[in-house]
């Protein structure tokens, strides 16, 4: 097949045509089409024209750097347009700029974002740099050049008056929807006109099929044979068209989390409802998987700085503009809920522009501080000569009731203030932030002086000692906190820029006084606003700020939380990744006083409440999930029943359940000693030392390891594998089965009549590398073992299906670069295939840790996967991929798994608890639609789905036309 010439545009400033004409040159060379502008603009074209044209027709730009290019307003206005259309960037610098170039006004932001080629150090060749800059242009460049394709057609479409003589047909239409549907993590992404031109096309064909369909109709009054051709073509041009819809939406869905997060989920819901399709469902769990630690996005837009909430999280406010948004508010109103469940109390109408709300120290009642009115009480404009502060007073619900009623004024009282004179708190007699310490406590002392704040921790008493003291640099103080229980202080200050709007050089401040000495350390970053709350986590010594995690103007590109610590023995503050928000930059964080209820305002507004588990989020820096189930709290474990020990250790959890069955528990004592040649040496999840496996239902396990080791080499001279039952109280041995290898780990079908192992020379699984998966029957021990596998490097987990048909083994495929011997995995690799056929193995990656358990569901279509870090995918066979990401389940090695009994479920198993998560499309459905708190609107269902007859997907109730589509599908287009 013929290679695919790239076209690129090259944008430089004429001062440099020296360079650019060597460069051209080059490129030349390496085969690529170059459009530059000193021949590609006959001088009576249109020059503004051709340039827009050759950069649309392009693949990639080429940008020229130096600082006559950076300073070029028309250079700018190019990569402008480039950014517009989606086009790739690629930054070559030619000569050196310096800081003072870099930050001029013509600098586009991806200009600054992307890396540089470099044609002007000493160290970088101009041919290397070449050669670089031409790897880089190849890179997907498929993906580049059907961008394009579609591009220019979508253009020339919209450029005809959207004729439909231009739209795609037929393999076009089909692999243009395939290359959107998988647009997901690509880049350049589709831009609107893609979208716009694909959907168009699948219309268009859509309607021709359906006039094809109408005729054959017609036909078939003539002919019945005509009828049931006509009504089968319809039947399935139905079903492709709701599949090419919940395509679409599962392409538009993960797009519209950041700014409208509950959009969304109900456009990735909507997906699964229309269609149930592989893409769809992959879409509602990636969405979902990023939506962690949400409880609900509450509908609507609410107001900056009107967050507040009780203490114990039980109720919040904030105030939503109902006519008008921002400063252009013309009403406005009190909004009261309760956070769980969430559900409005009462609403009440207040001042347009609420400056501070607040709680009472009791909780019962809720202090609003609105602007403005005049002296005869009416609404007036904010800065109206003689214009007056409003404090209305409200007391909360006893209850909830059936709907939202009008919140009861207690009181209304109008003053005058300053712009500056907002009180710092509505309550005469506020509570304080810390109660008196308790013996052994410290407090925390607060100097904001204009050397810069100054926070202090002293241990009260007779003789006041100072434990430690940290200073910032001098700026505004926004926040100081202190926790008791954490024994740990935070502040955070910033330095504001001239336009007062936004901080900049923004500090946070940490003191841990959880261990002796107290550290101190503190942290800076440039960027404006990338905190706009702080919070000590109870009883550990970490810190939550809230913020923006990227700022672009005077507009914040995204929110985050992050996790604070202050180490020892270093200065500055430990940052572990960002978690980042749905919904923006925050602007204001509610925390309850035990840290498990959260509220976030983002600056579009957008107010969400979170769950939180402090601990798990220390452990972990991530939430739960949102389709996590834990363990009933209310279920009382009973007495725990008598713990069996082999040699003064536990005997392992796999087995314990048939070891409580045995009359004399000792002789399974034997049974592992007599494949163990290690007696006793130090074991772990992934070096267990005796591989073991068991069916419980069948009565029966397998235990296999090495009896004949040579210890200088590490090898296995002799290993064993034995298969017993429990029957009546008695141990009974089924079979042994010896090959010149170790078996490293073994597993048995649900039956117990089929038994896997995979056994290598090296009893260490690392130092294996031609490991053999072997299948045996119990029954039949003198028969020879089936080959499943071989070659296969150190593997790490094992499993049968419930019928012996399809094996599944995982090993590592790729290394931490950094470790030595035993370093970590950064990516894990999964073979599986079926057990008595020839068929090539099916391989699937995406775990990002050791691979320590693997269980099918009944049928064997499902496969679940749990890692060292606690990682848990669930891998579909029929597709051959992934369902939904690899999500991280509590915090923890993943010790065992397993389907429920209807298979509806993933359950992941513990000494101790079952976390469960559900496995079908109709609960992750009811989970979006739970989280995002309303249906789609009128106009989202005409924008997005543009068809009446399309499910509500946040209906419980199966209708009857949806029930026969979905018999019809089986039918039909079989998985």
């Amino acid at each position: 097949m013929a290679a695919i010439m790239a076209t690129l545009f090259l944008s430089y400033s004429r001062r440099d045509t020296e360079f650019v004409r060597r460069l051209h040159g080059e490129l030349v060379k390496e085969a690529f089409d170059l459009w530059v502008d000193w021949e590609g603009i006959p001088p009576a074209d249109d020059w503004l024209r051709k340039i827009h044209a050759a950069i649309e027709g392009a693949d990639a730009m080429v940008f020229v750097i130096s600082p006559d290019s950076l300073a070029s307003p028309v250079c700018h206005a190019e990569v402008t347009h480039a950014v517009q259309h989606h086009k790739r960037l690629l930054p070559v610098v030619a000569r050196d700029c310096d800081a003072a170039a870099l930050s001029g006004p013509h600098v586009h932001e991806a200009v600054r974002r992307l890396n540089w080629i470099f044609f002007n150090r000493p160290q970088d060749t101009f041919d290397a740099a070449v050669r670089l800059l031409a790897q880089a242009v190849r890179t997907d460049l498929p993906w580049v050049e059907t961008h394009t394709r579609l591009l220019q057609r979508a253009l020339e479409w919209q450029a005809s008056g959207r004729d439909d003589s231009y739209l795609l047909v037929k393999t076009d239409l089909a692999a243009a929807e395939q290359w959107l549907a998988s647009a997901a993590d690509k880049e350049p992404s589709p831009t609107q006109p893609h979208s716009d031109f694909i959907v168009a096309s699948r219309s268009a064909a859509t309607r021709r099929q359906r006039r094809r369909t109408l005729l054959a109709s017609t036909a078939a009054v003539l002919v019945s044979i005509g009828a049931l051709v006509a009504t089968w073509q319809f039947l399935l041009a139905e079903l492709r068209r709701q599949d090419s819809l919940s395509r679409q939406l599962a392409a538009v869905a993960p797009a519209l989390l950041d700014n409208d997060p509950a959009l969304g989920l109900l456009l990735a819901a909507q997906a699964v409802a229309v269609s149930p399709t592989h893409e769809a469902s992959n879409t509602l769990l990636t969405v979902l998987e990023r939506a962690r630690g949400v409880r609900a996005f509450l509908p609507g837009r609410f107001q900056w700085g009107t967050l507040a909430s009780t203490a114990d999280g039980s109720h919040l406010a904030a105030v939503r503009c109902t006519d008008g948004e921002g400063i252009d508010c013309r009403r406005a109103r009190l909004e009261i809920w309760q956070s769980s469940p969430p559900v409005l109390l009462a609403s009440a109408p207040v001042p347009t522009w609420v400056e501070r709300i607040e709680f009472s120290p009791d909780d019962r009642q809720l202090a609003v501080l609105g602007c403005c009115v005049g002296p005869d009480g009416h609404p007036v404009e904010r800065f109206t000569d003689g214009a007056l502060h409003r404090l209305q007073v409200f007391r909360l619900p006893a209850s909830s009731p059936a709907s939202a009623a009008p919140a009861e004024l207690v009181a209304t009282s109008d003053r005058r203030l300053a712009e500056d004179q907002t009180p710092q708190a509505l309550w005469p007699t506020p509570a304080p932030k810390t109660s008196a310490p308790p013996p052994g406590g410290l407090q925390l002392a607060v100097d904001d002086n204009r050397d810069g704040p100054t926070l202090t921790l002293w241990r009260p008493g007779p003789s006041r000692t100072r434990v430690a003291q940290l200073q910032l640099q001098p700026g505004w103080l926004h926040d100081a906190t202190f926790r008791q229980d954490s024994r740990v202080a935070a502040a955070w200050a910033c330095q504001p820029m001239a336009s007062g709007r936004l901080c900049q050089d923004m500090q946070l401040g940490v003191i841990d006084a959880s261990e002796e000495p107290a550290v101190t350390a503190r942290y800076t970053e440039p960027w404006p606003d990338w905190i706009s709350a702080i919070a000590v986590l109870p009883g550990v010594p970490v810190v939550l700020s809230a913020g923006c995690a990227r700022h672009d103007y005077q507009r914040c590109g995204g929110g985050e939380l992050r996790l604070w610590q202050a180490r020892r023995g270093e200065s500055v503050v430990d940052q572990p990744r960002p978690i980042p928000v749905l919904g923006g930059g925050v602007q204001g964080m509610a925390l309850s006083a035990d840290a498990r209820s959260m509220a976030l305002l983002s600056q579009d507004g957008l107010l969400s409440l979170w769950q939180v588990d402090p601990q798990r989020l220390a452990e972990t820096d991530r939430f739960s999930s949102v389709l996590e189930v834990p363990p009933d709290p209310s279920a009382k474990p009973g007495a725990p029943a008598p713990a069996i020990t082999c040699g003064g250790e536990p005997v392992p959890t796999p087995l314990m359940g048939l070891a409580r069955r045995l009359r004399e528990p000792d002789t399974l004592c034997a049974a592992l000693a007599e494949v163990d040649a290690f007696h006793g040496k130090e074991r772990t999840l992934l070096d267990p030392q005796i591989a073991m496996a068991s069916a419980d239902t069948a009565g029966r396990f397998a235990v296999g390891g090495c009896v004949d080791v040579d210890g200088p080499s590490g090898t296995c001279r002799a290993g064993r594998i034995a298969v017993w039952s429990v029957a009546q109280g008695q141990l009974n041995r089924i079979a042994t089965f010896n090959e010149p290898a170790a078996a490293l780990q073994v597993a048995l079908s649900a039956d117990g009549k089929a038994l896997a192992a995979s056994v290598c020379t090296p009893v260490r699984w690392r130092d294996c590398s031609d490991a053999r998966v072997l299948l045996w029957r119990p029954d039949a021990p003198a028969t020879q073992p089936l080959v499943l596998a071989s070659g296969i490097q150190e593997p790490t987990a094992l499993q049968l299906s419930a019928n012996a048909g399809h094996f599944a083994v995982a090993r590592c495929q790729r290394y931490a670069d950094a470790g030595g011997a035993d370093r970590p995995c950064a990516l894990a690799r999964i073979e599986w295939g079926v057990s008595l056929s020839d068929a090539t193995r099916q391989t699937q990656s995406g775990h990002a840790s050791f691979i320590t358990t693997l269980a099918f569901n009944a049928d064997g279509r499902l496969l679940a996967s749990g890692d060292l870090e606690g990682g848990l995918g669930v891998w579909d066979l029929r597709q051959g991929e992934a369902l939904g990401p690899v999500v991280a389940g509590p915090p923890g090695p993943v010790g065992s798994l397993r389907f429920s009994t209807t298979g509806a479920r993933m359950v992941l198993v513990d000494d101790e608890t079952a976390v469960q998560w559900p496995l079908d499309p109709t609960t992750w459905r009811m989970t979006a639609c739970r989280l995002a708190m309303r249906p789609l609107s009128s106009a989202e269902r005409d924008r997005y789905l543009r068809d009446d007859s399309a499910p509500d997907a946040c209906q419980t109730q199966t209708s009857t036309t949806q029930r026969f589509w979905r018999w019809l599908r089986g039918m039909l287009l079989p998985a």
